[in-house]
């Protein structure tokens, strides 16, 4: 039985109508006159309501059809011999203003409520939203095994947080389900899981879309292992259970990441190469997930990284500088603050998100805004957040608590505590301001969406927006001034070094791609022009991606070390003892960073490398036999490269030959090949469904015989990657698996097919045959697309044509 966007939207009417009726809570037992009444007025507006719906819906009642989906939920899992399916009505001891159904587990010494003695899988249709998640029963108790395990059990604890922290739509919430709970690390866990959790996703009527029931599919499906093993159920992973399975490494995988950590051990650095679509970002992905099980938690995970010693030295038309005369004790430095101009196009859900949640997230533009702005931004600063068109207005103010860098290298703020200004300044009232009008966003016409304030213009757009702060936030804004001279200059610190040290907070890896423009001065240092406000150019040497995680990944291995010297921005890296150095060797291998390069092959690799080439080496690391610092030559510093720092590239051997890459960059990296492998589809794309299994073999087999003729009129290196494929696994029904296999094929295989024939429209016909091409002359059309069942018997004869086999042949 479906949920759709248009039952569900019944149930919620249903649901606010037992609200708008007042009947929420009372009982239907007819014991006195009061009781009469009202079940009378249940039975004359509820009731019909709820008729209606059954009418619609194959004769089930809004309970009946969650616990017939969950049902069958639990039987494409395999589990029905294991868990059972609860639920409640609108009207039970008491009418309630929600429908209810939970998977909960079997347990013969339970005698009654065993739904609310047991974690449960559930969803919940309310009067205004749909819900649906992991809580446990309302008799479970915090003492109780299947709640102290989680704290007990790391490799639970690690799949929790990867799992909250990697689905923007699964939430925490108290009991209540209305104040959410932090789960970022380990101890928060330790600190906040309780009997009282709820892992859930919400979606409001306003927001259910049209396909809903995958959203609910794939929430329960994220949190089954988990319901699994807190519910002391052994997780099997079974091929052919459910139409999404529990996925786990194929071994292929554990392959190549066995082979990568051997490579690495020995090289410090390794590419992986071969066709489009072989996995290679996954599996370098996947390897830095599994080896750094005792560092971090998820891909967000941050360490402190004490950044106070030179790290805010730069040069630009304003430099914060902080009046230290009166600040002498350490909770007047908790108060000291900078102001910044925050905008960006906003959409309507997230300005509610940003009113409506106690934490959020901004996206940073890094092309939108100067390097030094975002460098001097710390925890505890305030942002002023302005939607731009079609707003074109301030909407609130909010404390910045940290950046993060995302996987696919997108950088994030993560902000709490807004307060709304719903009448907040527009963009002309900006502009109009006396005291605002002169200030740099509005200077900079909002070019950049960061941009830093003085203490006037914060003051100012307080004032209009009518919202204000603790006079101690406001009264000890950190005054921006201008420098004139342009010359180097450092913030000044506000007390001594043990109270002012602020912590920038890094990831255990970056990642970056390359590309024809990238160079040596992106990638380690160079010089960077300024304009000040004459219109004169000044020249300020910028340390590269490089050298700055370089930087982060020594100063790392010094804290595990237990050693007490740093390695700040525009200095000599640290001289090391003897004992030193074996102390900072013990310690390397348990603060591993990772660099991955995406595309290492787009740039031009021995320029962007310089003299970093001898430096990689393993031997020639910081710390090695035979050790070796050089001097930078922009900056005059002393370098060398930390042996806990790995570089993982990836390169694409359609765009350029493993043969084309320098041979002193090849003698200093591993190499691993990855190829087209249909062993992972073949354990991936698995149904009991034999109409949609049918479409997920043959999908297979037109892979391999396509590769086949590539290999026959081309070379290896341009067959088509299994990737592209594994996108069929969500597919829910023989149509969707045909409609996906559909989309792959013409939007995204016979694209790169025409990219690597463009010139040779006669093999791309060897390639294709003649179901999808026409060839004329020197130049060929692609046939119209096909649909449906025509499409695959299309398919059906590509994979058996033996003719085009003879004619390849020949």
């Amino acid at each position: 039985m479906k949920l759709t966007k248009k039952n569900i939207l019944e149930a919620i009417s249903i649901a606010r109508l037992i609200v708008d009726e007042n009947l929420v809570g009372s009982q239907l037992y007819e014991r006195d006159d009061e009781e009469i009444r009202i079940k009378n007025r249940y039975n004359s507006t509820i009731k019909p309501k709820i008729e209606e719906f059954k009418s619609n819906n194959d004769g089930n009642t809004p309970n009946k059809l969650l616990k017939l989906y969950l049902e069958v939920f639990i039987s494409k899992k395999g589990y029905s011999d294991k868990f059972d399916v609860k639920g409640f009505h609108y009207k039970g001891q008491v009418v309630n203003s929600y429908v209810w159904a939970a998977i909960t587990k079997k347990d013969s010494s339970i005698d009654d409520m065993k739904a609310s003695k047991c974690p449960q899988l559930y969803i919940r249709i309310a009067d205004s939203y749909i819900l649906f998640g992991l809580r446990y029963g309302k008799h479970v108790q915090n003492s109780d095994k299947c709640v102290q395990f989680v704290k007990s059990d790391k490799g639970l604890k690690k799949q929790l947080l990867e799992l909250v922290n990697s689905n923007k739509e699964i939430h925490v919430f108290d009991e209540n389900e209305t104040y959410e709970v932090e789960l970022r690390k380990y101890e928060d866990i330790d600190n906040n899981w309780t009997e009282n959790i709820r892992l859930v996703s919400v979606v409001k009527e306003s927001e259910i879309p049209d396909n809903i029931e995958n959203r609910i599919y794939n929430t329960l499906d994220n949190l089954f292992e988990v319901f699994l093993k807190i519910s002391e159920i052994e997780s099997v992973y079974v091929k052919g259970r459910g139409s999404v399975i529990i996925e786990e490494d194929s071994a292929s995988m554990k392959n190549e990441c066995l082979r990568m950590k051997k490579l690495l051990s020995n090289k410090k650095q390794v590419i992986l190469y071969g066709p489009p679509g072989t996995g290679k970002t996954y599996v370098a992905s996947n390897f830095i997930k599994s080896n750094t099980s005792d560092q971090i938690y998820n891909e967000k995970q941050t360490i402190p990284y004490d950044s106070s010693k030179k790290d805010d030295t730069f040069v630009t038309s304003n430099l914060i500088k902080s009046d230290t005369s009166d600040q002498t004790t350490k909770e007047k430095i908790s108060i000291d603050r900078k102001f910044f101009f925050y905008g960006s196009k906003l959409t309507y859900p997230k300005i509610q998100e940003l009113w409506n949640k106690s934490e959020s997230t901004l996206d940073i533009n890094s092309n939108m805004h100067r390097k030094e702005t975002i460098d001097i931004i710390k925890a505890g600063d305030m942002l002023f957040i302005y939607a731009a068109s079609p707003r074109k207005k301030v909407i609130g103010i909010a404390e910045f608590i940290q950046k993060e860098l995302q996987w696919d290298g997108k950088l994030i703020f993560r902000i709490k505590n807004l307060k709304q200004m719903r009448n907040g300044p527009t963009l002309e009232d900006l502009r109009n301001d006396s005291i605002l009008s002169k200030s740099e966003p509005i200077i900079n016409e909002l070019k950049g969406n960061l941009n830093p304030i003085n203490k006037d213009a914060a003051l100012r757009l307080l004032k209009l927006s009518k919202v204000s702060l603790d006079n101690s936030n406001v009264e000890n804004i950190i005054e921006p001034e201008v420098v004139q001279n342009h010359e180097f200059s450092k913030v000044e610190k506000i007390a001594e070094p043990e109270i002012s040290k602020n912590h920038e907070l890094i990831t255990y890896y970056e990642f970056i791609t390359f590309h024809p423009s990238f160079s040596y001065e992106d990638f380690i240092e160079g010089l960077r022009p300024l304009n000040n406000d004459d219109g004169q150019i000044s020249y300020k040497v910028d340390e590269g991606l490089f050298k700055r995680y370089s930087r982060f990944a020594f100063n790392a291995l010094m804290a595990k070390a237990e050693i007490e010297k740093e390695w700040g921005q525009m200095e000599n890296i640290p001289q090391l003892t003897v004992e030193e150095k074996e102390k900072a060797k013990k310690a390397a291998g348990e603060v591993s960073f990772y660099l991955v390069i995406d595309e290492i092959n787009r740039g031009d690799i021995s320029r962007i490398f310089g003299e970093l080439i001898t430096l990689l080496e393993s031997d020639k690391r910081l710390t090695a036999d035979n050790e070796l610092i050089i001097t930078l030559p922009y900056s005059k510093t002393k370098f060398a490269v930390s042996p806990n720092l790995y570089l993982i590239g990836t390169m694409n051997t359609a765009d350029k030959s493993i043969a084309l890459i320098d041979i002193a960059l090849r003698r200093r990296f591993g190499f691993i090949e990855m190829m087209p492998d249909y062993s992972v589809l073949e354990e991936k794309l698995v149904n009991e469904d034999k109409d949609i299994k049918e479409v997920f073999d043959l999908s297979i087999q037109a892979l391999k015989k396509v590769n086949e003729n590539i290999l026959k009129t081309y070379d290896r290196d341009h067959q088509i990657g299994h990737s592209y494929l594994l996108k069929l696994k969500d597919s829910k029904s023989r149509n969707d698996a045909i409609e996906d296999f559909r989309f792959i094929w013409y939007y995204e295989i016979l694209p790169l097919m025409q990219e690597y024939f463009y010139d040779a429209p006669a093999k791309l016909k060897q390639v294709l045959g003649n179901e999808f091409i026409v060839v004329e002359n020197r130049s060929f059309s692609f046939i119209d697309n096909l649909e449906g069942e025509e499409f695959i018997k299309t398919i059906q004869r590509v994979v058996n044509s033996e003719k085009r086999q003879n004619e390849i042949g020949d």
